[in-house]
């Protein structure tokens, strides 16, 4: 009877301590994983198929579970890859779902009608847009420097979206507008392209969008601001990407042929000093890797030009500004403006219809 006893007692305990273990395990798995969603492009994200280790999950966007430590998400698309390696650390509680984005970048559908030398200076613009990831800033500036139409500083949220890298040149320029089927040479190809309006800039953009069905645009004021400012990753400089002008810009101090003090500005000064624009990207580059977003040239924005009609309080989402007016926005200083001229902040407009040396643009796709 005590060898009964005993052996009961044994398979009772055995069962306790399997419970005690089977509860442990599964409070352990509680905590050892996290919730993501992966997301592909943002321009297109459905029925993408998503991959964790080499294991398909879902369709574009996925929500799944992953295991602390390192994996690797994929996502496919008509045979094409992309890939990112992730590592999921350990926390005591979950209380959010991580989001991990991946995108392809912008794949062009040729139309038929552009010429393989069209072609490849498009194929070099689309190369170098630039992701700016969604977010909110301060727009403007309560600064006691600050002009009264920077004010008030106000909260914006944007959209993501891409911008280009650098200014458009001459080349790009006369290749799109003319879209030849050969190369030519023209005066000053890798300076940024000017003497050109609002109207002509418009055109530029409709001829990148019906060659490459991507939805080419002039940046909004509140997109331009945002990305010279360098986005999310933003080290708030006073201008795109340093607080030392002479490290980003050319401008009137340093687009000459002699070093020029801002007390010194004159119209004479700008010609016998030979003051100028110069080839796009010699400066360095803001946090997001932008190119000659303070100085080179102004650059066209969307909006109309108007004062900024919010409340300090009110978060705007996308703005685009005014729906009609006669001057528009133009950002960034130039090669002939002061140093003030140039802060990330500072805000300028000309006639839709004025062309001027000093005034370029940079294209947008979202």
């Amino acid at each position: 009877m005590k060898k009964v006893f005993l052996f009961l007692f044994l398979i009772n305990s055995l069962i306790v301590n399997a419970q005690e273990e089977f509860v442990e395990a599964s409070d352990s798995v509680s905590i050892m994983t996290r919730p993501i969603r992966i997301l592909s492009d943002f321009l297109d994200s459905r029925d993408d198929e998503v991959y964790i280790d080499g294991s398909f999950v879902d369709v574009s966007p996925a929500v799944t579970e992953v295991t602390f430590g390192r994996h690797t998400i994929s996502v496919q698309r008509n045979g094409n890859t992309v890939r990112q390696r992730i590592r999921i650390e350990e926390v005591e509680e979950v209380t959010d779902t991580l989001q991990f984005e991946l995108y392809f970048g912008l794949q062009p559908t040729w139309h038929q009608s552009v010429t393989s030398y069209a072609k490849s200076v498009i194929s070099e613009i689309v190369s170098n847009m630039v992701y700016v990831e969604e977010g909110i800033f301060t727009m403007g500036s309560n600064h006691p420097e600050a002009d009264r139409d920077e004010r008030p500083a106000h909260k914006v949220r944007l959209s993501p979206y891409f911008i280009c890298r650098y200014e458009v040149t001459n080349r790009q320029w006369y290749a799109v507008m003319s879209n030849d089927s050969v190369a030519h040479i023209y005066e000053n190809d890798n300076r940024p392209k000017t003497n050109i309006n609002s109207i002509e800039c418009q055109a530029f953009v409709d001829s990148l969008r019906k060659f490459t069905e991507l939805n080419f645009v002039l940046p909004t004021e509140a997109q331009w601001e945002y990305a010279a400012k360098g986005g999310q990753k933003s080290r708030h400089t006073l201008f795109s990407g340093s607080s030392e002008i002479d490290k980003v810009a050319w401008f009137f101090g340093n687009s000459g042929e002699k070093r020029q003090h801002d007390e010194s500005w004159r119209p004479v000064l700008l010609t016998t000093n030979r003051n100028r624009t110069h080839d796009v990207g010699q400066k360095l580059p803001n946090e997001l890797g932008i190119y000659d977003m303070t100085g080179n040239v102004f650059e066209f924005c969307s909006d109309f030009f108007d004062n900024y009609r919010v409340k300090p309080d009110v978060m705007l989402t996308n703005p685009k500004g005014p729906s009609k007016g006669q001057y528009v926005v133009v950002r960034g200083g130039s090669w002939l403006s002061e140093t003030r001229q140039n802060r990330v902040t500072y805000r300028s407009s000309c006639d839709f219809r004025q062309k001027s040396s000093a005034v370029g643009l940079r294209v947008v796709v979202y």
